[in-house]
């Protein structure tokens, strides 16, 4: 079972009361069995065992409206095989009056199933289904201290409270702390704290942030319009009397606590290419940041290289071009036309005997690769393909072809294009040592070599 299964499980739990009022009795007993996972205590329980524990749970964390014995949810949760499992057979209606006479009778063991146990032994799945289980039975209400409470959240002395992989709602934490509450950088007027908040919005400007191999976090600033600058809250990041800490979202609402870090000593930030919300090339600001805390879970976002390193990698590689990065938006039409014309020329070469391939070149402190258009091997010629002949296109092409050609080993360079362009384009490449090459009318391809 994958993780989107159990979260699915979730789902079909019987939630009762009204939408924004559900009774939660198997929601809790299932946050309690999670968080023996986390804290590796084994599976199974006795009821004897559990009764109390549950009892306190229950008392503390159900609605006023519809309070409920422990024994009900332990019994209820068996008919969801995937998520609960409990010792004895012959189990009897959870509602019935002979639930609790059973219970004390068998005194069965109770618990998650053995694959949902395993699987939410894993980190990023247990914080999935947790989530989960927050959106579909405590909405909009704070949880942290419920969290803590089944050892989902490890609570810390002092005034700040939250330790790394604890789960807390935004609103929560700024009801606590203070801070703008919309933007991916908050700075609380009222103490010397910046939040930083990562996710996967960032992809729709092209960038991408997370954990780099040498244990730094890299963290893209704020702006979404034009080249980010070094101003307001993006230069409290660095600012020596600011505290970091950084939030992952798991969902809409629901973040995870990263931990506290610190700009690296060397090199605090850095300039990469992205583009803003209009679509338009621009450059970003990109954090170094060091972790003070000891984070559990730190997955690699890219391999980093001390030198400029070029590699031969097919196409089915499955990579984007990227110069400065490929467009938020996804596959526009000319990125097609570029593609067929690539695999077109690709074709063509083939029934030349020659082969090609692409350059994956990774360069360093950059956390995505560049990838070239085309590499023919025979003629050792790094490629760049644009969709159309227009003078913006070929003099973008000239810049990325003899950008690449600083990390490529290589004879020739060459843009590839539709149709010849003008002339004075053509004089353009040439001049530059760069051929041009372009589609012909039967088909085929030809040259203008430099």
């Amino acid at each position: 079972m994958e993780d989107t299964d159990l979260v699915a499980e979730i789902g079909r739990l019987r939630t009762g009361g009204t939408a924004d009022r559900p009774v939660r009795h198997q929601a809790l007993v299932l946050l309690w069995a999670i968080g023996r996972t986390q804290g590796q205590l084994p599976r199974m329980t006795h009821w004897s065992a559990a009764e109390n524990e549950l009892k306190d749970l229950l008392d503390t964390y159900s609605r006023p409206e519809n309070k409920a014995t422990p024994e009900y949810p332990f019994v209820a949760l068996a008919r969801r095989r995937a998520l609960w499992e409990l010792s004895e057979s012959d189990v009897p209606p959870a509602h019935s009056s002979g639930a609790r006479r059973w219970l004390v009778e068998h005194d069965p063991l109770g618990g998650l199933s053995q694959n949902a146990y395993q699987r939410l032994a894993e980190d990023e799945i247990r914080v999935a289904v947790v989530s989960a289980l927050m959106e579909r039975f405590f909405p909009q209400e704070p949880i942290h201290a419920l969290l803590t409470a089944v050892g989902l959240n490890g609570a810390q002395s002092g005034t700040w409270e939250l330790s790394p992989g604890d789960l807390i709602r935004r609103k929560e934490l700024h009801s606590r702390f203070g801070g703008q509450q919309q933007g991916g950088i908050s700075t609380p007027s009222t103490n010397n704290l910046v939040f930083l908040f990562t996710g996967s919005t960032g992809e729709r400007y092209g960038y991408q942030d997370g954990w780099t191999p040498d244990g730094a976090f890299d963290y893209t600033g704020q702006g979404t319009e034009g080249d980010q600058v070094l101003h307001g809250v993006n230069a409290a990041i660095i600012d020596p009397l600011r505290r970091i800490h950084i939030f992952e979202g798991t969902d809409r609402t629901i973040l995870r606590y990263l931990g506290e870090f610190r700009p690296d000593e060397e090199q605090p930030y850095r300039r990469e290419d992205g583009w803003d919300q209009f679509q338009q090339p621009r450059t970003v600001l990109v954090f170094r940041l060091r972790p003070i805390t000891d984070v559990p879970h730190r997955p690699a976002i890219a391999v980093n290289v001390d030198q400029p390193k070029s590699t031969l990698v097919p196409f089915e590689s499955n990579t984007a071009s990227t110069y400065p990065v490929t467009p938020p938006s996804g596959t526009t039409v000319a990125e097609r036309r570029e593609t067929k014309l690539v695999d077109h020329y690709r074709t063509w070469l083939a029934q030349q005997g020659r082969d090609s391939c692409r350059n994956m070149i990774q360069l360093p402190e950059h956390a995505r690769p560049l990838y070239t258009d085309l590499f023919d091997v025979q003629r050792q010629e790094v490629v760049e393909a644009k969709s159309s002949a227009v003078r913006d296109n070929v003099r973008h092409a000239l810049g990325q072809v003899l950008d690449y050609a600083r990390y490529v080993d290589h004879q020739k360079l060459a843009v590839l294009l539709p149709v010849r362009p003008a002339e004075d384009l053509v004089s353009l490449l040439v001049s530059h040592g760069v051929s041009c090459i372009y589609r012909t009318l039967n088909d085929g391809f030809a040259r203008a070599d430099a």
